[in-house]
């Protein structure tokens, strides 16, 4: 018997519905439920049984051991037992991951701030080059000096573009395997590239060293992703070229994970169902790959003002819409999906244990902020010492979840914790709510289809 079904025989006679389950109607009638604490997610066919039950007990809760569907539901978390205080369970989370900066190093790693590419909407100055020996030395030697401590380190590797670097990655990548290795420490590597320069060679040399998350983003059809991501002498094509070397990935038998990014503007967003064809065509019912979209944004590019942006709830709403058609074509839900998992709406830059390393060993917590002070929180010395402004760094790290007054009331407090973005909250001192939220309803029905029916 599971420690969880021994809790619920103990439990309380009297239940209710937890107070982060979300009920949502489907077309046709059927149920779908989710949870945020649990990352359940549950439909319930309108013709059953269980439905009528169901219905009843998230209106009224029920007494008794929970039985039959309801038994299913409660090991869910969907119903909980009366008095259960399910808010100290996520202060409890939030004080893990506090903890959790005592064994675990998450670094994105910059190998350069140069960039082959420049696209429209990109705020990035590319003003700082290859990254230094000292900071490759500093890197490795925090590596080295940490490794006896940790359980985990994860290098993310951000740019400019990181594979006009590859001798950086493959330099750092091999002395953290080796130092992993030997301590016994799990080590795990991703990339954000923009996926032109990532040929099979490359590819290869990459997975030697263990790097095998990517996101590669693909702005729509071709003619739309060409009008968005441009080459830095300004010509269009880049598609084809990154088109070429997903297929080649894709021909390999390598474990790896391929987040297309879809950048999509209110002009591109007209054209998506010509390209989602294409894509399943390409990628679907491979579990490699897998779709993610987001609405561009003026984000203090040079280019901000002629940018065709949707608005932000039109964007909220046309991302979850073609999440769902995405899914419904065998793309996978792994991107939506991962934000409704515990934790999976928090960002980065709120983990008291991810720091990004600029090329010239400056460190900050957001990518997207740089030349920001807030967001200059100290530097890595060529010893691998990281110097942190500690009152800086304390405001990325805040306790939102656990001192909001909003986020504790927050049915979706489990997936953000509050910081779905510190800097959105340092900057107007109030809480940004991540998109997903606002359409959890469409969100939810989107995924019920890919997990079947109860």
């Amino acid at each position: 018997m599971s420690d969880r079904s021994r809790a619920l025989r103990a439990a309380a006679l009297s239940w209710r519905a937890s107070r982060f389950t979300v009920a949502t109607a489907l077309p046709g009638g059927d149920l779908a439920l989710y949870n945020s604490l649990t990352g359940g997610l549950a439909r319930i066919d309108a013709t059953s049984e269980a439905f009528v039950v169901t219905a009843a007990a998230l209106h009224a809760g029920f007494d008794g051991m929970p039985q039959g569907a309801l038994a299913a539901l409660a090991l869910e978390g969907f119903f909980v037992p009366e008095g259960r205080d399910e808010r100290d369970e996520v202060d409890a989370l939030c004080a893990a991951e506090r903890a959790a900066a005592q064994d675990r190093l998450e670094l994105i790693l910059m190998p350069t701030e140069q960039c082959n590419f420049r696209c429209v909407y990109c705020a990035q100055t590319f003003e700082k080059g290859r990254m230094k020996r000292d900071v490759i030395d500093g890197v490795v030697a925090l590596i080295a000096a940490r490794a006896p401590h940790l359980r985990y380190l994860k290098i993310g590797w951000f740019g400019g573009e990181p594979l006009t670097a590859p001798e950086v990655i493959a330099e750092i990548g091999r002395a953290a395997r080796r130092i992993c290795a030997e301590h016994g420490v799990i080590y795990s590597s991703g990339m954000a590239t923009n996926g032109s320069l990532l040929t099979p060679d490359v590819f290869a040399m990459l997975i030697e060293n263990e790097v095998r998350r990517f996101q590669i983003t693909l702005d729509g059809t071709p003619d739309h992703h060409d009008r968005l991501r441009l080459m830095g002498d300004r010509k269009r094509g880049t598609f084809a070229t990154i088109l070429n070397n997903l297929r080649a990935m894709k021909a390999t038998d390598e474990w790896f994970g391929v987040t297309l990014r879809v950048n999509f503007d209110a002009e591109s967003a007209q054209a998506m169902t010509p390209f989602l064809d294409f894509l399943e065509t390409e990628f679907a019912g491979d579990a490699r790959f897998h779709i993610d979209f987001h609405p561009v944004g003026r984000w203090g590019g040079p280019q901000d003002d002629a940018l065709a942006v949707c608005d932000a709830q039109d964007s909220a709403q046309r991302s979850i819409e073609l999440a769902g058609a995405a899914i419904g074509r065998g793309l996978g839900d792994a991107a939506l999906r991962g934000r409704l998992s515990v934790g999976g709406s928090k960002c980065y830059a709120g983990r008291p244990y991810s720091f990004v390393v600029g090329s010239d060993g400056a460190l900050y917590k957001c990518t997207v902020a740089f030349d920001e002070p807030l967001n200059q929180i100290g530097a890595l010395t060529p010893s691998g010492e990281l110097v942190i402004d500690a009152d800086k760094h304390a405001r990325w790290i805040g306790r939102g979840a656990e001192e909001d007054a909003g986020c504790r009331a927050c049915s979706f407090a489990p997936a953000c914790q509050g910081d779905a973005c510190p800097l959105a909250r340092i900057r107007s001192g109030e809480r940004a709510c991540p998109s997903v939220k606002s359409q959890i309803g469409a969100a939810v029905a989107a995924l019920a289809p890919a997990r079947g029916r109860s």
